[in-house]
Protein backbone atom coordinates (compact mmCIF):
# COMPACT_ATOMS: atom_id res chain seq x y z
CA UNK A 1 0.00 0.00 0.00
CA UNK A 2 3.27 2.46 0.54
CA UNK A 3 4.76 1.33 -2.60
CA UNK A 4 1.62 2.32 -4.22
CA UNK A 5 0.80 5.53 -2.48
CA UNK A 6 4.44 6.84 -3.55
CA UNK A 7 4.55 5.62 -7.17
CA UNK A 8 3.86 7.72 -10.11
CA UNK A 9 1.40 5.60 -12.46
CA UNK A 10 -0.85 7.26 -14.67
CA UNK A 11 -4.66 7.01 -14.13
CA UNK A 12 -5.00 3.17 -14.60
CA UNK A 13 -4.26 2.33 -10.32
CA UNK A 14 -4.88 5.79 -9.33
CA UNK A 15 -8.27 4.37 -7.50
CA UNK A 16 -7.69 1.51 -4.68
CA UNK A 17 -10.92 -0.64 -2.76
CA UNK A 18 -9.49 -1.62 0.61
CA UNK A 19 -12.23 -4.39 1.63
CA UNK A 20 -13.02 -7.22 3.83
CA UNK A 21 -15.37 -9.04 6.67
CA UNK A 22 -16.07 -7.23 9.63
CA UNK A 23 -13.09 -6.92 11.88
CA UNK A 24 -10.30 -7.46 9.62
CA UNK A 25 -8.41 -4.12 10.21
CA UNK A 26 -9.68 -2.12 7.21
CA UNK A 27 -10.03 0.74 9.21
CA UNK A 28 -6.94 0.37 11.12
CA UNK A 29 -4.70 -0.10 7.83
CA UNK A 30 -6.70 3.30 6.84
CA UNK A 31 -5.64 4.75 9.75
CA UNK A 32 -2.36 3.87 10.03
CA UNK A 33 -1.62 4.75 6.28
CA UNK A 34 -3.29 8.15 6.87
CA UNK A 35 -1.08 8.81 10.01
CA UNK A 36 2.22 7.94 7.72
CA UNK A 37 1.07 10.32 4.90
CA UNK A 38 0.26 13.00 7.01
CA UNK A 39 3.88 13.12 8.56
CA UNK A 40 5.40 12.55 4.98
CA UNK A 41 3.06 15.50 3.54
CA UNK A 42 1.15 13.35 1.19
CA UNK A 43 -2.34 13.42 2.67
CA UNK A 44 -4.32 15.76 0.43
CA UNK A 45 -7.32 14.58 2.68
CA UNK A 46 -9.54 12.23 4.36
CA UNK A 47 -13.03 10.99 5.67
CA UNK A 48 -13.41 8.48 8.32
CA UNK A 49 -17.31 7.26 8.03
CA UNK A 50 -18.86 5.99 11.43
CA UNK A 51 -22.24 4.84 12.30
CA UNK A 52 -21.83 5.35 15.56
CA UNK A 53 -20.25 8.73 16.12
CA UNK A 54 -21.92 11.40 18.02
CA UNK A 55 -21.07 13.86 15.14
CA UNK A 56 -24.31 13.10 12.58
CA UNK A 57 -22.49 14.56 9.39
CA UNK A 58 -19.94 11.63 10.24
CA UNK A 59 -22.46 9.03 8.87
CA UNK A 60 -23.57 11.48 6.10
CA UNK A 61 -22.42 11.48 2.33
CA UNK A 62 -23.47 15.48 2.99
CA UNK A 63 -20.54 15.94 4.90
CA UNK A 64 -17.74 14.23 2.85
CA UNK A 65 -17.00 16.74 -0.44
CA UNK A 66 -16.81 20.13 1.90
CA UNK A 67 -14.18 18.25 4.31
CA UNK A 68 -12.20 16.99 1.43
CA UNK A 69 -12.60 20.44 0.19
CA UNK A 70 -11.69 22.21 3.89
CA UNK A 71 -8.15 19.95 3.81
CA UNK A 72 -6.89 20.67 0.48
CA UNK A 73 -7.61 24.76 1.38
CA UNK A 74 -5.04 24.42 4.29
CA UNK A 75 -2.39 22.64 2.24
CA UNK A 76 0.24 25.05 2.30
CA UNK A 77 2.07 23.29 -0.60
CA UNK A 78 -0.36 23.52 -3.20
CA UNK A 79 -0.30 26.80 -4.06
CA UNK A 80 -3.30 29.00 -5.83
CA UNK A 81 -5.75 26.15 -5.69
CA UNK A 82 -7.34 28.13 -2.67
CA UNK A 83 -7.76 31.19 -4.61
CA UNK A 84 -9.30 28.91 -7.15
CA UNK A 85 -11.67 26.50 -5.15
CA UNK A 86 -12.90 30.11 -2.88
CA UNK A 87 -13.50 31.69 -6.58
CA UNK A 88 -16.19 28.33 -7.40
CA UNK A 89 -17.54 28.59 -4.09
CA UNK A 90 -18.40 32.61 -5.08
CA UNK A 91 -19.69 31.96 -8.14
CA UNK A 92 -22.43 29.06 -7.18
CA UNK A 93 -23.17 29.48 -3.77
CA UNK A 94 -25.70 26.41 -4.06
CA UNK A 95 -22.41 23.99 -4.87
CA UNK A 96 -22.91 22.34 -1.18
CA UNK A 97 -26.77 21.54 -1.73
CA UNK A 98 -25.59 19.73 -5.39
CA UNK A 99 -25.25 15.59 -5.94
CA UNK A 100 -21.92 14.84 -4.97
CA UNK A 101 -20.43 14.19 -8.70
CA UNK A 102 -20.86 17.81 -9.23
CA UNK A 103 -19.57 19.29 -5.70
CA UNK A 104 -16.94 17.43 -6.70
CA UNK A 105 -15.80 18.37 -9.90
CA UNK A 106 -17.15 22.29 -9.03
CA UNK A 107 -15.30 22.14 -5.70
CA UNK A 108 -11.96 20.00 -6.46
CA UNK A 109 -11.61 18.90 -9.58
CA UNK A 110 -12.38 22.37 -11.83
CA UNK A 111 -9.86 24.20 -9.49
CA UNK A 112 -7.47 21.41 -10.40
CA UNK A 113 -8.53 21.66 -14.51
CA UNK A 114 -8.01 25.25 -14.00
CA UNK A 115 -4.60 25.35 -12.68
CA UNK A 116 -3.45 23.28 -15.54
CA UNK A 117 0.36 23.47 -16.32
CA UNK A 118 0.70 26.98 -14.32
CA UNK A 119 2.00 24.61 -11.47
CA UNK A 120 4.09 22.26 -10.04
CA UNK A 121 2.08 19.44 -8.72
CA UNK A 122 5.11 17.04 -8.02
CA UNK A 123 5.47 18.23 -4.33
CA UNK A 124 1.87 18.54 -4.03
CA UNK A 125 0.14 15.54 -1.50
CA UNK A 126 -0.40 12.37 -3.33
CA UNK A 127 -3.42 10.30 -1.30
CA UNK A 128 -7.40 10.90 -0.16
CA UNK A 129 -8.42 8.30 2.46
CA UNK A 130 -12.03 7.52 2.50
CA UNK A 131 -13.14 4.69 5.44
CA UNK A 132 -16.11 3.06 6.31
CA UNK A 133 -18.10 3.85 3.49
CA UNK A 134 -20.41 0.78 4.23
CA UNK A 135 -21.38 2.98 7.09
CA UNK A 136 -22.38 6.37 5.24
CA UNK A 137 -26.24 6.24 6.13
CA UNK A 138 -29.50 6.24 4.64
CA UNK A 139 -30.84 10.04 3.40
CA UNK A 140 -31.23 11.87 6.95
CA UNK A 141 -34.76 13.66 7.62
CA UNK A 142 -36.80 11.94 5.48
CA UNK A 143 -39.44 8.89 6.77
CA UNK A 144 -39.17 5.34 5.42
CA UNK A 145 -42.08 3.34 5.21
CA UNK A 146 -39.72 0.17 5.37
CA UNK A 147 -36.61 -1.64 5.86
CA UNK A 148 -36.30 -1.95 1.99
CA UNK A 149 -36.84 1.49 1.28
CA UNK A 150 -34.43 3.11 3.60
CA UNK A 151 -31.90 0.23 2.46
CA UNK A 152 -32.09 1.28 -0.61
CA UNK A 153 -31.40 5.41 0.38
CA UNK A 154 -28.09 4.02 1.80
CA UNK A 155 -27.24 1.87 -1.09
CA UNK A 156 -27.87 4.85 -3.76
CA UNK A 157 -25.99 7.08 -1.34
CA UNK A 158 -22.94 4.49 -1.05
CA UNK A 159 -22.75 4.38 -5.17
CA UNK A 160 -23.16 8.26 -5.17
CA UNK A 161 -19.65 8.84 -3.08
CA UNK A 162 -18.17 5.92 -5.27
CA UNK A 163 -19.48 7.64 -8.69
CA UNK A 164 -18.54 10.91 -7.17
CA UNK A 165 -15.02 9.83 -6.49
CA UNK A 166 -14.21 7.84 -9.85
CA UNK A 167 -15.29 10.88 -11.63
CA UNK A 168 -12.27 12.73 -10.20
CA UNK A 169 -9.80 9.76 -10.18
CA UNK A 170 -10.62 9.04 -13.71
CA UNK A 171 -9.95 12.56 -15.23
CA UNK A 172 -5.87 12.60 -16.37
CA UNK A 173 -5.91 16.56 -14.50
CA UNK A 174 -6.47 14.81 -10.77
CA UNK A 175 -3.29 14.30 -9.20
CA UNK A 176 -4.34 11.99 -6.25
CA UNK A 177 -4.61 9.14 -5.66
CA UNK A 178 -8.06 7.93 -4.01
CA UNK A 179 -8.02 4.66 -1.27
CA UNK A 180 -12.07 3.77 -0.05
CA UNK A 181 -12.03 1.07 2.71
CA UNK A 182 -15.36 -0.54 3.50
CA UNK A 183 -17.11 -3.69 3.63
CA UNK A 184 -17.77 -5.16 0.41
CA UNK A 185 -21.69 -4.56 0.83
CA UNK A 186 -23.90 -5.31 -2.45
CA UNK A 187 -23.86 -1.57 -3.55
CA UNK A 188 -20.02 -1.17 -2.83
CA UNK A 189 -19.22 -5.00 -4.74
CA UNK A 190 -21.28 -4.04 -7.50
CA UNK A 191 -19.93 -0.63 -8.06
CA UNK A 192 -16.20 -2.17 -8.11
CA UNK A 193 -17.57 -4.93 -10.43
CA UNK A 194 -18.54 -2.82 -13.55
CA UNK A 195 -15.67 -3.56 -16.51
CA UNK A 196 -14.30 -0.30 -16.59
CA UNK A 197 -13.31 0.27 -12.59
CA UNK A 198 -12.53 -3.18 -12.44
CA UNK A 199 -10.21 -2.65 -14.97
CA UNK A 200 -8.58 0.49 -13.49
CA UNK A 201 -8.88 0.06 -9.83
CA UNK A 202 -6.47 -1.48 -7.61
CA UNK A 203 -8.66 -3.94 -5.38
CA UNK A 204 -7.40 -5.16 -2.08
CA UNK A 205 -9.35 -7.99 -0.13
CA UNK A 206 -8.03 -8.61 3.38
CA UNK A 207 -8.51 -12.19 3.60
CA UNK A 208 -6.54 -15.66 4.68
CA UNK A 209 -3.89 -15.11 1.47
CA UNK A 210 -2.36 -11.73 3.18
CA UNK A 211 -2.29 -13.74 6.49
CA UNK A 212 -2.69 -10.99 9.33
CA UNK A 213 -2.31 -13.36 12.29
CA UNK A 214 1.35 -12.33 12.15
CA UNK A 215 0.42 -8.66 12.64
CA UNK A 216 -2.43 -9.59 14.91
CA UNK A 217 0.43 -11.54 17.13
CA UNK A 218 2.95 -8.59 17.05
CA UNK A 219 0.29 -6.25 18.23
CA UNK A 220 -1.23 -8.51 20.82
CA UNK A 221 2.15 -8.97 22.46
CA UNK A 222 3.24 -4.97 22.37
CA UNK A 223 0.10 -4.22 24.20
CA UNK A 224 0.39 -7.32 26.62
CA UNK A 225 3.91 -6.04 27.41
CA UNK A 226 2.61 -2.07 27.74
CA UNK A 227 -0.30 -3.36 30.11
CA UNK A 228 2.19 -5.10 32.45
CA UNK A 229 4.51 -1.93 32.62
CA UNK A 230 2.04 0.51 33.16
CA UNK A 231 0.47 -2.16 35.82
CA UNK A 232 4.10 -2.82 37.56
CA UNK A 233 3.58 -6.22 36.36
CA UNK A 234 6.64 -6.56 34.44
CA UNK A 235 7.18 -7.62 30.51
CA UNK A 236 6.90 -10.90 31.56
CA UNK A 237 3.35 -11.23 33.26
CA UNK A 238 1.90 -13.41 30.81
CA UNK A 239 2.84 -16.76 29.62
CA UNK A 240 5.00 -16.22 26.38
CA UNK A 241 2.41 -18.73 23.96
CA UNK A 242 -0.54 -16.47 24.91
CA UNK A 243 -0.22 -13.96 22.24
CA UNK A 244 0.33 -16.69 19.04
CA UNK A 245 -2.94 -18.13 20.85
CA UNK A 246 -4.82 -15.42 20.84
CA UNK A 247 -3.70 -14.48 17.35
CA UNK A 248 -4.99 -17.81 15.95
CA UNK A 249 -8.23 -17.08 17.63
CA UNK A 250 -8.79 -13.89 16.08
CA UNK A 251 -9.43 -15.54 12.20
CA UNK A 252 -7.95 -12.95 10.85
CA UNK A 253 -10.17 -10.15 12.92
CA UNK A 254 -7.87 -7.17 14.22
CA UNK A 255 -11.11 -6.39 15.99
CA UNK A 256 -10.65 -9.68 18.17
CA UNK A 257 -7.62 -8.93 19.35
CA UNK A 258 -8.34 -5.00 20.09
CA UNK A 259 -11.49 -6.15 22.45
CA UNK A 260 -9.62 -8.40 24.46
CA UNK A 261 -6.81 -5.64 24.73
CA UNK A 262 -9.58 -3.66 25.79
CA UNK A 263 -11.32 -5.86 28.37
CA UNK A 264 -7.92 -6.09 29.87
CA UNK A 265 -6.92 -3.00 30.41
CA UNK A 266 -10.15 -0.69 30.66
CA UNK A 267 -11.24 -2.38 34.07
CA UNK A 268 -10.88 -1.76 37.40
CA UNK A 269 -9.95 -5.50 38.15
CA UNK A 270 -6.54 -6.48 37.49
CA UNK A 271 -5.21 -7.46 34.60
CA UNK A 272 -3.83 -11.01 35.54
CA UNK A 273 -7.57 -11.94 36.16
CA UNK A 274 -9.43 -10.79 33.16
CA UNK A 275 -6.83 -12.29 30.94
CA UNK A 276 -7.38 -15.53 32.95
CA UNK A 277 -11.18 -15.15 31.75
CA UNK A 278 -10.24 -14.76 28.66
CA UNK A 279 -8.09 -17.97 28.09
CA UNK A 280 -10.93 -19.80 30.00
CA UNK A 281 -13.37 -18.46 27.73
CA UNK A 282 -11.25 -19.86 24.61
CA UNK A 283 -10.74 -23.58 26.28
CA UNK A 284 -14.69 -23.68 27.16
CA UNK A 285 -15.61 -21.94 23.00
CA UNK A 286 -17.21 -25.01 21.06
CA UNK A 287 -15.14 -24.88 16.97
CA UNK A 288 -18.12 -23.68 14.56
CA UNK A 289 -17.54 -23.07 11.08
CA UNK A 290 -18.67 -19.39 11.43
CA UNK A 291 -15.96 -17.45 10.70
CA UNK A 292 -17.52 -14.83 12.58
CA UNK A 293 -18.23 -17.23 16.17
CA UNK A 294 -15.02 -16.62 17.82
CA UNK A 295 -16.15 -12.91 17.83
CA UNK A 296 -19.41 -13.59 18.98
CA UNK A 297 -18.51 -15.71 21.96
CA UNK A 298 -16.31 -13.02 23.19
CA UNK A 299 -18.89 -10.76 22.53
CA UNK A 300 -21.33 -12.55 24.27
CA UNK A 301 -18.62 -13.70 27.30
CA UNK A 302 -17.85 -9.85 27.76
CA UNK A 303 -21.57 -9.28 27.72
CA UNK A 304 -22.32 -11.69 30.62
CA UNK A 305 -19.72 -10.07 32.98
CA UNK A 306 -22.33 -7.25 33.46
CA UNK A 307 -25.10 -7.71 36.80
CA UNK A 308 -27.97 -7.65 34.15
CA UNK A 309 -26.46 -9.19 30.83
CA UNK A 310 -29.88 -9.21 29.13
CA UNK A 311 -31.21 -5.73 29.83
CA UNK A 312 -27.30 -4.72 28.81
CA UNK A 313 -28.35 -6.32 25.43
CA UNK A 314 -31.52 -4.30 25.86
CA UNK A 315 -29.68 -1.16 26.46
CA UNK A 316 -27.24 -1.26 23.34
CA UNK A 317 -30.18 -2.43 20.86
CA UNK A 318 -32.24 0.64 22.12
CA UNK A 319 -29.07 2.87 22.15
CA UNK A 320 -29.00 1.87 18.39
CA UNK A 321 -32.62 2.45 17.55
CA UNK A 322 -33.29 5.44 18.65
CA UNK A 323 -29.93 7.41 17.14
CA UNK A 324 -29.98 10.05 18.73
CA UNK A 325 -26.75 12.38 19.03
CA UNK A 326 -27.03 13.76 22.24
CA UNK A 327 -26.18 10.70 25.17
CA UNK A 328 -27.84 13.11 28.37
CA UNK A 329 -31.27 13.02 26.71
CA UNK A 330 -30.58 8.88 26.17
CA UNK A 331 -28.91 8.35 29.59
CA UNK A 332 -32.35 9.94 31.02
CA UNK A 333 -34.82 7.91 29.33
CA UNK A 334 -33.04 4.52 30.01
CA UNK A 335 -32.45 4.96 33.92
CA UNK A 336 -35.17 3.27 35.98
CA UNK A 337 -32.65 4.28 39.07
CA UNK A 338 -29.94 7.11 39.47
CA UNK A 339 -26.43 6.21 37.67
CA UNK A 340 -27.41 3.04 36.16
CA UNK A 341 -25.97 3.49 33.28
CA UNK A 342 -22.83 2.83 35.32
CA UNK A 343 -24.32 -0.06 37.24
CA UNK A 344 -25.00 -1.97 33.62
CA UNK A 345 -22.73 -0.52 31.36
CA UNK A 346 -19.62 0.40 33.53
CA UNK A 347 -18.39 -3.18 32.90
CA UNK A 348 -18.55 -3.52 29.38
CA UNK A 349 -16.33 -0.09 28.53
CA UNK A 350 -14.02 -2.41 26.24
CA UNK A 351 -17.31 -3.12 23.82
CA UNK A 352 -18.89 0.66 23.77
CA UNK A 353 -17.32 3.67 25.03
CA UNK A 354 -19.24 5.69 28.08
CA UNK A 355 -17.09 9.03 27.96
CA UNK A 356 -16.48 11.28 25.00
CA UNK A 357 -12.76 12.98 24.65
CA UNK A 358 -13.50 16.20 27.23
CA UNK A 359 -15.08 13.52 30.36
CA UNK A 360 -18.72 13.80 29.12
CA UNK A 361 -21.49 11.50 29.06
CA UNK A 362 -21.38 9.34 25.51
CA UNK A 363 -22.26 5.97 24.04
CA UNK A 364 -19.72 4.89 21.53
CA UNK A 365 -19.69 1.50 19.61
CA UNK A 366 -16.14 0.37 18.85
CA UNK A 367 -17.40 -2.16 15.96
CA UNK A 368 -20.43 -2.31 14.01
CA UNK A 369 -19.56 -6.08 14.23
CA UNK A 370 -21.07 -5.83 18.04
CA UNK A 371 -25.20 -4.88 16.93
CA UNK A 372 -24.52 -7.30 14.00
CA UNK A 373 -24.24 -9.83 16.52
CA UNK A 374 -26.60 -8.60 19.03
CA UNK A 375 -29.49 -8.21 15.78
CA UNK A 376 -28.47 -11.66 15.21
CA UNK A 377 -30.46 -14.46 16.64
CA UNK A 378 -28.23 -17.00 15.77
CA UNK A 379 -25.25 -15.06 16.58
CA UNK A 380 -26.21 -13.45 19.99
CA UNK A 381 -28.36 -16.34 21.19
CA UNK A 382 -30.12 -15.81 24.97
CA UNK A 383 -29.19 -12.68 24.55
CA UNK A 384 -30.91 -11.49 21.73
CA UNK A 385 -33.27 -8.87 21.93
CA UNK A 386 -36.05 -9.05 18.85
CA UNK A 387 -38.01 -5.85 17.62
CA UNK A 388 -40.93 -6.84 19.66
CA UNK A 389 -38.92 -6.91 22.88
CA UNK A 390 -37.63 -3.55 21.83
CA UNK A 391 -40.82 -2.28 21.50
CA UNK A 392 -42.10 -3.41 25.22
CA UNK A 393 -38.84 -1.96 26.52
CA UNK A 394 -39.07 1.43 25.27
CA UNK A 395 -42.67 1.39 25.98
CA UNK A 396 -41.71 0.78 29.63
CA UNK A 397 -39.48 3.12 29.18
CA UNK A 398 -41.70 6.02 28.69
CA UNK A 399 -44.17 4.64 30.61
CA UNK A 400 -42.52 4.74 34.07
CA UNK A 401 -41.34 8.20 33.21
CA UNK A 402 -44.61 9.00 32.81
CA UNK A 403 -45.80 7.31 36.70
CA UNK A 404 -42.47 9.23 38.12
CA UNK A 405 -43.09 12.50 36.28
CA UNK A 406 -39.80 12.50 34.80
CA UNK A 407 -36.46 11.19 34.88
CA UNK A 408 -34.52 9.51 37.40
CA UNK A 409 -30.95 11.36 36.30
CA UNK A 410 -30.66 14.53 37.84
CA UNK A 411 -30.49 16.46 34.71
CA UNK A 412 -30.00 20.06 36.66
CA UNK A 413 -25.97 18.94 36.65
CA UNK A 414 -26.04 18.22 33.15
CA UNK A 415 -25.86 19.99 29.96
CA UNK A 416 -29.87 19.84 28.97
CA UNK A 417 -32.30 21.64 30.94
CA UNK A 418 -35.52 20.01 32.58
CA UNK A 419 -37.29 21.59 29.71
CA UNK A 420 -35.45 20.46 26.76
CA UNK A 421 -35.72 17.17 28.13
CA UNK A 422 -39.82 16.79 28.30
CA UNK A 423 -39.98 18.41 24.85
CA UNK A 424 -37.72 15.43 23.94
CA UNK A 425 -39.90 12.98 25.95
CA UNK A 426 -43.52 14.96 24.73
CA UNK A 427 -42.45 14.85 20.89
CA UNK A 428 -40.71 11.37 21.17
CA UNK A 429 -43.55 9.59 23.15
CA UNK A 430 -46.47 9.18 21.14
CA UNK A 431 -45.70 6.34 19.30
CA UNK A 432 -44.21 4.77 22.66
CA UNK A 433 -47.63 4.76 24.57
CA UNK A 434 -49.04 0.96 25.07
CA UNK A 435 -53.34 0.63 25.51
CA UNK A 436 -52.81 -2.15 28.11
CA UNK A 437 -51.43 0.02 30.82
CA UNK A 438 -53.50 1.74 33.35
CA UNK A 439 -53.06 5.25 32.35
CA UNK A 440 -54.72 7.67 35.04
CA UNK A 441 -56.75 11.14 34.69
CA UNK A 442 -53.38 12.51 36.61
CA UNK A 443 -51.33 10.78 33.82
CA UNK A 444 -52.99 12.93 31.17
CA UNK A 445 -52.51 16.14 33.35
CA UNK A 446 -49.13 15.80 33.58
CA UNK A 447 -48.40 14.75 30.17
CA UNK A 448 -50.32 18.06 28.52
CA UNK A 449 -48.21 20.26 31.27
CA UNK A 450 -45.42 19.42 29.74
CA UNK A 451 -46.27 22.23 26.97
CA UNK A 452 -45.47 24.58 30.11
CA UNK A 453 -42.06 23.46 30.05
CA UNK A 454 -41.59 22.88 26.10
CA UNK A 455 -42.94 26.22 25.38
CA UNK A 456 -43.80 26.69 21.36
CA UNK A 457 -41.72 23.84 20.54
CA UNK A 458 -44.20 21.13 20.90
CA UNK A 459 -45.86 20.34 17.93
CA UNK A 460 -49.69 20.65 18.38
CA UNK A 461 -50.66 17.73 16.74
CA UNK A 462 -49.07 15.39 19.20
CA UNK A 463 -52.22 16.18 21.03
CA UNK A 464 -54.36 14.62 18.97
CA UNK A 465 -51.93 11.70 18.18
CA UNK A 466 -51.97 11.02 22.22
CA UNK A 467 -55.59 11.27 22.23
CA UNK A 468 -56.20 8.14 19.35
CA UNK A 469 -53.20 6.27 21.41
CA UNK A 470 -55.14 6.79 24.71
CA UNK A 471 -58.51 6.15 23.82
CA UNK A 472 -59.20 2.71 24.88
CA UNK A 473 -58.52 3.71 28.27
CA UNK A 474 -58.65 6.83 29.12
CA UNK A 475 -61.41 8.27 27.31
CA UNK A 476 -62.55 10.15 30.06
CA UNK A 477 -59.89 12.73 28.92
CA UNK A 478 -58.28 11.93 25.38
CA UNK A 479 -61.42 11.11 23.61
CA UNK A 480 -62.31 14.99 24.41
CA UNK A 481 -61.60 17.07 21.55
CA UNK A 482 -63.53 20.15 22.70
CA UNK A 483 -60.63 20.48 25.93
CA UNK A 484 -58.11 19.49 23.56
CA UNK A 485 -59.29 21.91 20.97
CA UNK A 486 -59.30 24.80 23.63
CA UNK A 487 -56.22 23.58 25.01
CA UNK A 488 -54.67 24.52 21.24
CA UNK A 489 -56.35 27.62 21.18
CA UNK A 490 -54.67 28.94 24.94
CA UNK A 491 -51.71 28.27 23.29
CA UNK A 492 -52.23 30.15 20.41
CA UNK A 493 -53.29 33.40 22.16
CA UNK A 494 -50.96 32.92 24.92
CA UNK A 495 -47.78 32.55 23.16
CA UNK A 496 -46.18 31.33 26.39
CA UNK A 497 -46.14 28.62 29.15
CA UNK A 498 -49.60 28.22 31.28
CA UNK A 499 -49.85 26.29 34.65
CA UNK A 500 -51.50 23.29 35.46
CA UNK A 501 -53.35 25.19 38.32
CA UNK A 502 -54.70 27.57 36.63
CA UNK A 503 -56.23 25.44 33.35
CA UNK A 504 -59.78 24.34 34.63
CA UNK A 505 -60.93 28.46 35.03
CA UNK A 506 -59.14 29.40 31.70
CA UNK A 507 -60.71 26.55 29.91
CA UNK A 508 -64.22 27.55 31.42
CA UNK A 509 -63.36 31.39 30.49
CA UNK A 510 -62.38 30.17 26.89
CA UNK A 511 -65.43 27.59 26.77
CA UNK A 512 -67.82 30.70 27.15
CA UNK A 513 -65.88 33.34 24.64
CA UNK A 514 -65.82 30.07 22.10
CA UNK A 515 -69.02 29.17 21.91
CA UNK A 516 -71.13 32.25 22.37
CA UNK A 517 -71.06 31.94 18.80
CA UNK A 518 -73.57 29.63 17.21
CA UNK A 519 -71.01 28.87 14.32
CA UNK A 520 -68.84 26.74 16.70
CA UNK A 521 -70.63 23.41 17.39
CA UNK A 522 -69.64 21.46 20.86
CA UNK A 523 -67.83 18.39 19.05
CA UNK A 524 -68.93 14.86 19.96
CA UNK A 525 -67.28 11.72 21.75
CA UNK A 526 -68.29 8.27 21.39
CA UNK A 527 -67.54 7.82 24.63
CA UNK A 528 -67.72 8.85 28.05
CA UNK A 529 -66.14 11.71 28.49
CA UNK A 530 -65.23 14.42 31.28
CA UNK A 531 -66.11 17.93 29.89
CA UNK A 532 -64.56 20.24 32.02
CA UNK A 533 -65.64 18.71 34.92
CA UNK A 534 -68.71 17.63 33.79
CA UNK A 535 -69.64 13.93 33.06
CA UNK A 536 -71.92 13.53 29.61
CA UNK A 537 -72.44 11.58 26.72
CA UNK A 538 -71.31 13.25 23.74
Amino acid sequence: MRLWVGSNTEVKGRYCFLSGPAGSGKTAIAGTIADECHSRGWLAGSFFFSAFSSIPERRSKRALVPTLTYHLLHQATILLLKESILSSIDADKSVFEKNLVQQIRLLILGPVQHLGRAVDKRKWPKVIIVDGLDECDADVGREYDTEGERRKSQEDNHSEVLSALWAAAADPAFPFRIIVASRPERSIQSFFSKPNVKAAAKIMFLDDNYDPTTDIETFLRASLIRIGLDNHLGEDWFSPGVPRLLAQEASGQFIYATTIIRFIEVSNIPPIHQLRCVLEWHRSRPDSPNPFAKLDALYLAILNTSRDAILAAKWLRTIEYLDYPDPWFVRALLESSPSETEFILGGLQSLVGLEDASGGPSFHFYHKSLLDCLGDSNRSAELYVDDEDLKVFLQERYYQILKDRGPQRELRRSKITLGAFFNFYQGNSVGHFDPSRGYTDSDVDWWISLSSYCGSTCDHHHFSEMRESMHANVCVKWNNPFKLSLLQRLRWLTYGPVSLASLPSILQNLEKRYFASPQIARPKCHGPCLTLGRESRG
